[in-house]
């Protein structure tokens, strides 16, 4: 089993605790790119990734959220046309602030997810 350099760790703990305060401090900012590519089916998964950053709960609870999350804001679901997120997405023009809203969302979901993905396996072996 490969085991990340300590350093390493180190630096995905301090990208995943900037990353939930981020989440806390700038949820707004990812409920709106939601709602701008996905709508309101998708507002309560968002909403619940802040609001668990928010009340400071552990959010790799919520690790399958955010990765639907960061599948929408990469535009994964925009590529068949009948769907309510392409017609969002199509609906965008990419000059508009609120595209690049969306696009600083999916980076830092992305930059959330791989932090998340080195640290929680040492966390799972010390709660053990």
């Amino acid at each position: 089993m490969h085991h990340p350099a300590p350093t390493a760790l180190v630096r995905a703990a301090l990208t995943l605790e900037a990353f939930t305060l981020w989440l806390a401090d700038s949820g707004d900012d990812l409920v709106d790119a939601v709602d701008l590519l996905g709508g309101p089916v998708w507002l309560p998964i968002a909403l619940r990734v802040v609001h668990a950053a928010e009340d400071g709960d552990d959010i790799s609870s919520l690790t399958a959220d955010m990765r639907r999350l960061h599948q929408l804001l990469h535009l994964e679901f925009a590529d068949r046309w009948d769907t309510e997120e392409a017609r969002r997405f199509m609906s965008v023009n990419p000059d508009d602030p609120r595209a690049d809203n969306a696009r600083r969302c999916a980076d830092a979901i992305e930059r959330g997810l791989r932090a998340l993905r080195m640290v929680r396996p040492v966390a799972s072996k010390e709660a053990a």
